[in-house]
């Protein structure tokens, strides 16, 4: 078996290594964070995720409220000094307001729970597009110089070293894709 491998490794590079192939490399971590759309997205998906905090913040208030009033009841129906009905009738209203309080925090965590699963859906989604645009990019300039081959340099190894250790920087094509891509467009503020 590692002779296999052996053989298909050295198939695949002999060819590089004997200067036939043009290789460039390509910073995509870089073209990421400095494209003008990811920080259109990100600002996007930060409104939007503050449109639903701030539902959750409204309906925390509410439990807050009515907290407040259950203590009150709860008070009241623990008084001594009132009479048995007076008593009874604040017990039965604190049981209600628990009971409100119990709906409210069981429909917030469902709400709270479906949200975040909608913003991590969004998030994968518009990354995933972006990633498409930017790839694409890198190979329309590719292309256009008749590379062989276009290496990522932002990725490291399970060892956590670059998967590629060298490469002239006159092979990296990260400028030239950026220069592409944000054409122009400056990219906004990220907060």
């Amino acid at each position: 078996m590692k002779k296999i491998i052996l053989l298909i490794v050295v198939a695949v590079f002999i060819p590089v290594c004997s200067g036939a192939q043009k290789i460039t490399t390509v910073n995509i971590e870089k073209l990421f964070n400095s494209y003008y759309k990811t920080s259109q997205v990100e600002n996007i998906i930060k409104k939007q995720a503050q449109v639903y905090q701030n539902y959750l913040n409204k309906k925390l208030e509410s439990v807050k409220e009515i907290d407040k009033k259950f203590r009150v009841a709860l008070d009241k129906a623990q008084n001594v000094t009132l009479s048995s009905d007076e008593r009874t009738k604040a017990a039965k209203e604190a049981e209600k307001l628990s009971s409100e309080i119990r709906v409210i925090r069981t429909e917030m965590e469902a709400y709270s729970n479906e949200k975040r699963k909608e913003m991590a859906n969004m998030t994968m989604k518009k990354r995933a597009e972006l990633m498409q645009e930017i790839t694409a990019c890198v190979r329309k300039v590719a292309e256009g110089m008749a590379a062989d081959f276009v290496f990522d340099v932002s990725g490291k190894t399970a060892h956590q070293i670059p998967a590629l250790i060298y490469a002239k920087p006159s092979a990296d094509i990260t400028s030239q894709v950026l220069k592409i891509l944000n054409q122009g467009n400056v990219p906004e503020k990220r907060n």
